[in-house]
């Protein structure tokens, strides 16, 4: 269980990082629009807040009381403990899954001995990125004077 903590903290931090470098190129392009715009009376449209339960697959208004009643429905507490069995069986054949990739089989193995697995590919993604700083273009017009 360990090792699958390990290895979800070291894709995350890898996500966390491609996120930062791809929002810092995208942050200009990317203009979020309002989903109601465009919405009329004669639409008969109305943005409302719901409460979704995973487990029965229903929406619940966002009232404490009704909230509450689906809590305690005897359809909830049934649907919660097939849904708790399912998200472990699920997880069970997604670590299996995992474990039989060759590349995560040999981390593991370096896990087990009681190194770190993924100081490799922090010190490879550290050095991807001092090799895309240097090839950044040169801006040759930081070389002319204002003054001439």
């Amino acid at each position: 269980m360990a090792f699958f903590h390990e290895c979800m903290v070291n894709k995350f931090k890898k996500t966390s990082m491609r996120k930062i470098q791809n929002s810092q190129n995208e942050a200009a392009k990317i203009i979020e629009k309002d989903i109601m715009e465009g919405v009329t009376g004669d639409d008969h449209m109305m943005k409302v807040e719901t409460v979704h339960c995973s487990a029965c697959s229903v929406y619940v208004p966002t009232l404490y009381s009704s909230v509450q009643q689906h809590l305690k429905s005897a359809d909830h507490a049934k649907n919660k403990l097939a849904y708790k069995e399912q998200i472990k069986r699920e997880s069970v054949l997604t670590a299996t899954s995992i474990l039989n990739n060759p590349i995560v089989k040999g981390r593991y193995d370096l896990y087990c001995k009681g190194e770190n697995p993924f100081e490799d590919t922090l010190q490879e993604q550290q050095e991807e990125q001092t090799t895309s700083e240097e090839t950044v273009e040169p801006n040759y017009y930081s070389a002319v004077s204002i003054d001439e």
